[in-house]
């Protein structure tokens, strides 16, 4: 059997004992072949930091603006996406 129709099972770190990851009813794998995926790897921030990401000044550069443009990758294909470097600023109140 492929990995990929298995699955994984991520335990948390190093937390060895707990159970895995439960993503409620109705959810689903992609319907897509494990060799067709497309995997967009965004850096939080500065996806949406500069003022040509058209959202208001408050959303630049946090999860609320992330989610304002997410609906709109999801169109072009995008299988997975995978937020990178999300960790507290010094200074700012939300990331």
């Amino acid at each position: 059997m492929c990995v990929a129709q298995r699955g994984s099972q991520f335990y948390g770190t190093f937390d060895f004992t707990a159970k895995p990851f439960d993503w409620g009813k109705g959810y689903s794998r992609p319907a897509v072949p494990a060799g067709e995926y497309v995997v967009y790897e965004v850096p939080l921030r500065t996806f949406t930091a500069s003022p040509s990401s058209g959202l208001p000044a408050e959303r630049r550069g946090t999860f609320l603006g992330f989610m304002d443009k997410a609906r709109p990758m999801a169109a072009d294909d995008n299988t997975f996406t995978a937020l990178l470097s999300v960790e507290h600023s010094a200074g700012r109140s939300q990331v």
